[in-house]
């Protein structure tokens, strides 16, 4: 079974505006209303490809369970612990005219001790039936920034491959943990750098100082331009097809969803990283994230253009 993990989830509203622009009044021409989380977006993906998977983290209040009502109806298999805080609502702005994405994020409930303690419990009893854990996002406020960390050594004591794909003092914290695989774009490789990484050959090093700290693989997103993945022996230029893209987000997750069920078959590092970067692919033709339709994946599986690097 694979497990994700989503602490900080939210209810993401996705409004399609054409001419978007700030203090304008503006009709919608399309809304949608999704339970959404990177790690509820990896788990989505998985089970499209056909994968065992449990989604667990946090939820409260309403807007709680109305996202645990709406994984239900898609078929996902939920455990989360509630929590006494209401869980975050986000919005998304499309503008097909200008081809942009607006995010507006709240900051999500706090968390307090009694409820993460619950939450490890939890946590255990699930990587005792599982082979992989994607640790996704951002900690609410409440939360130390090490407990990704703590979650890792708690899965690996179990005999769990961990994944974390995440930002700022979480994800360096994380990293100090040597999870199996960590999942950066561009822009969090560059805080861990702490400096612009303007260049390939800039970014290849620094994956290649995390892959010196005990990390087997490293997936370096770069959106449209496909990704860089490394593990100690190889590394490799992804490029995905040219497509229409409708919303880019979750991608990322996608691309984690799909090398993390690859390597549950015994796939290799080449055939796992095109299965990754088909479903990202796909998960950009539509707009909710982690929508994606197997046909999409099985499409775009042999149009995913892989070369190899060197360090």
């Amino acid at each position: 079974m694979i497990a994700t993990v989503t602490l900080n989830p939210s209810l993401d509203r996705i409004l399609t505006v054409r001419g978007f622009s700030v203090g304008s009044t503006l009709a919608a021409s399309g809304t949608e209303q999704v339970a959404s989380g990177k790690g509820i977006n990896v788990a989505r993906v998985i089970k499209v490809l056909g994968g065992e998977v449990v989604a667990t983290g946090l939820l409260g209040g309403s807007t709680g369970e109305l996202m645990e009502r709406r994984l239900r109806e898609e078929g996902v298999r939920a455990a989360f612990v509630k929590i006494k805080g209401t869980t975050r609502s986000n919005l998304t702005i499309l503008d097909p005219a200008s081809k942009t994405e607006t995010h507006l994020m709240e900051p999500g409930p706090k968390v307090d001790k009694k409820e993460l303690g619950e939450f490890k419990r939890k946590f255990k009893k699930i990587m005792a039936r599982s082979k992989f854990v994607a640790l996704s996002g951002s900690l609410p406020p409440g939360v130390r920034q090490n407990f990704y960390a703590q979650l890792i050594r708690l899965a690996k004591a179990q005999g769990v491959r961990t994944v974390l794909d995440s930002r700022g003092k979480a994800l360096v914290e994380g990293i100090k943990a040597s999870p199996f695989m960590v999942k950066p774009n561009r822009a969090e490789l560059e805080e861990i750098a702490g400096e612009k990484l303007p260049r390939r050959k800039d970014m290849i090093k620094v994956v290649r100082s995390l892959l010196d700290k005990g990390i087997k693989i490293v997936a370096l997103s770069l959106g449209r331009q496909g990704a860089v993945v490394a593990n100690n022996e190889s590394v490799w230029s992804v490029s995905p097809p040219e497509i229409k893209v409708v919303n880019s987000v979750g991608s990322g997750d996608a691309l984690v969803a799909g090398l993390i069920y690859s390597f549950t078959k015994g796939a290799g590092m080449e055939e796992a990283i095109r299965l990754g970067m088909a479903c990202a692919t796909a998960n950009a033709l539509i707009s909710g994230a982690g929508f994606c339709r197997k046909e999409a994946i099985e499409k775009f599986y042999p149009r995913i253009r892989i070369s190899s690097l060197s360090f």
